[in-house]
């Protein structure tokens, strides 16, 4: 059995926005006890980071944090194409410190450091914990560097201190895997949860392992290498069973929610990265932590294709994998399989309907953002204070959008089944879709209760590639995109008010 966590938590009751107002102001985060923190450090040492910024080795200097003094603690720039973007910009730079074991910071050895002029990924976090999933805290402050002001920056913690560990999940002893390496200009290992292979080796830099990883463990991988093989080969008829046994599934649902709302595009399920995961030792347990959820609230742009409009299953069928992006795998083995049992998929459902009712409802989310800005707006510049409104009322004009669009979809949806239910007028029938052994194409037969239909087949990007309209209650077709690679896509065949999709891979 989970632990009680330590940390305070949400109490939701109807009053919950009067409760989280109270939970804020008991937080530290009032402008009269805003954190002011200061890295000490010397030219050379930066010149060092700056000569390799994502992969140098720590230097060393000194940390203050109000009246804390901390010598000697371990630095180095933190981030990936967040930190390249600050680079090309100016002076700002993401940090990250490691404290001794003796001399900790609000208990905790590590602690990042990002430059952000906005609430996103604090709300993020604070939405996580309300939903009940393992995550780390946030708070922003304000960060100088030798006595020179950076200026607002989001401090939070790293889920591999090993007493957040213990505050969490009554143990530390566990392997903790920090899921993908994903560096500018260098090759990318991402963390789909498919089946590598056998040899532990396979596994190493797409799950980087954070905890027992001294001498000949640091190169065992084969707790995440089993996990990974329940996952992909367990048969269909056992996975619930079998997923409910080795995996803390009611938190992964929760997470699901939230990051599906606040299209959390940088993530998994939509990308195979920015996520850790425990194996508790006593149960053998896995928990899925997210991390670094700092795009989200944001609108549809180049990777993002959730958005305000985005399904409530936006890549969580094998037939929807929306965002596909170029070099990065599309299989998603874990919540497709997942998905495909009824009583998981409604408990997603009843879970995301239960959120928009409490934590995700649009009257507590805006006053949730006004109580965090009350506790900054006093410590910003004017420059500052510009970014964060503005970037507010983004954020506002976004949670609107996304709850009228994921309220209309989850009516539409069986409370019993987790699907749509079936339309019999113009319904598709004795649906057969097979591939032409001789010839490669797809050869798709149905009957339609409505003599009109058509059948379309998409790529995996969501682009049209080929299209027919029949006529007539009985179909029988061979699909031949002959001009388009080999790969996987989505038949959609539709029939009235029936729309019915197939996942097909063309070789």
């Amino acid at each position: 059995m989970k632990p009680e966590q330590k940390h305070t938590r949400f109490t939701w009751f109807p009053f919950g926005v009067t409760v989280m107002l109270c939970f804020f102001m008991g937080q530290g985060i009032s402008s009269q006890d805003f954190v002011q923190v200061n890295i000490e450090i010397e030219q050379d040492s930066i010149d060092e980071l700056e000569s390799h910024p994502y992969t140098n080795e720590d230097v060393h200097g000194n940390f203050t944090a109000d009246d804390l003094r901390i010598d000697n603690v371990e630095i180095h720039y933190r981030g990936a194409y967040y930190l390249y973007t600050l680079m090309q910009q100016g002076d700002f730079r993401n940090w990250k410190i490691k404290t001794s074991k003796l001399n900790r910071y609000n208990n905790r050895r590590e602690w990042n450091f990002n430059y952000e002029l906005n609430l996103r990924q604090r709300l993020a976090y604070l939405l996580m914990d309300a939903a009940g999933v393992p995550c780390v805290t946030a708070q922003h402050v304000i960060l100088s560097v030798n006595g020179k002001r950076q200026g607002v920056y989001l401090q939070y913690e790293d889920p591999d201190n090993k007493r957040w560990l213990t505050d969490t999940f009554g143990d530390n002893n566990g392997d903790l895997y920090k899921a993908a390496y994903d560096m500018p200009d260098e090759t990318k290992y991402f963390a789909d949860l498919t089946f590598l292979g056998n040899a532990d080796s396979d596994y190493f830099l797409h799950y980087r392992k954070q905890t027992n990883n001294n001498d000949e463990e640091e190169f065992d991988y084969s707790s995440i290498r089993d996990f990974t093989y329940l996952i992909n080969y367990t048969p269909e008829d056992q996975f619930a069973e079998m997923i409910r046994r080795n995996f803390d599934v009611d938190a992964f649902l929760k997470y699901l929610v939230v990051a599906n709302f606040m299209a959390h595009w940088d993530g998994y399920p939509f990308r195979p990265k920015n996520y850790f995961l425990y194996q508790t030792p006593n149960d053998k347990m896995w928990h899925f932590i997210p991390w670094d959820m700092d795009a989200t609230f944001q609108r549809s742009g180049h990777f993002n294709s959730i958005g305000t409009n985005g399904s409530v299953f936006h890549y969580f069928d094998g037939y929807e994998p929306y965002n596909k992006v170029e070099g990065e795998p599309v299989e998603r083995p874990l919540v497709w399989n997942m998905m495909k049992d009824s009583l998981i998929r409604n408990q997603y459902i009843a879970t995301y309907k239960s959120a928009l009712n409490s934590y995700l409802g649009k009257d507590f989310l805006n006053a949730t953002l006004d109580s965090l800005w009350l506790g900054i707006r006093n410590n910003v510049s004017r420059y500052e204070s510009s970014t964060f409104h503005n970037d507010m009322d983004d954020m506002k004009s976004f949670i609107n959008d996304r709850i009228s669009s994921v309220t209309a979809e989850l009516s539409e949806y069986d409370v019993h089944t987790g699907h749509k239910p079936q339309v019999l007028r113009g319904g598709i029938n004795n649906l057969q879709v097979y591939p032409n052994p001789s010839s490669g194409p797809v050869h798709v037969r149905y009957s339609s209760e409505n003599k009109n239909s058509r059948i379309t087949l998409y790529d995996m990007t969501g682009k049209s590639i080929y299209r027919s309209i029949h006529q007539g209650h009985s179909v029988d077709e061979i699909v031949d995109p002959v001009q388009y690679p080999k790969g996987i896509y989505i038949l959609v065949i539709t029939s009235g008010n029936d729309m019915t999709r197939v996942k097909i891979t063309l070789k």
